[in-house]
């Protein structure tokens, strides 16, 4: 039996999962390359699983800050390892002022 605050914390991190994925799909232009970007998401998992550190794909606009959004298509799409990545905020990205 799943008690109170288990199940609360497993709705939270499913409405979490489901608010990204609507913000991806917001931030997906019809002119980005869908293929491009599941080869990219591929070559983050081909990498973790070679080297045995997890790579994730970052944005490098973020696609939601308090200053800009940036767009969810190929052209904005990195692959870093995930322990960089999560030390990141959205606030900035390379090239910014």
């Amino acid at each position: 039996m799943i008690c109170g605050l288990e199940l609360s914390m497993k709705k939270r991190k499913r409405i979490r999962h489901l608010r990204c994925r609507q913000r991806k799909a917001q931030a997906t232009p019809p002119w980005s390359d869908p293929e491009a970007m599941r080869d990219i998401y591929n070559h983050a998992e081909k990498l973790s699983t070679k080297i045995g550190i997890l790579y994730t794909v970052d944005h490098v606009v973020p696609l939601l800050s308090k200053t800009v959004c940036g767009l969810h298509c190929e052209h904005n799409m990195n692959v870093i390892r995930a322990d960089i990545n999560n030390t990141k905020s959205n606030e900035t990205w390379p090239d910014m002022w």
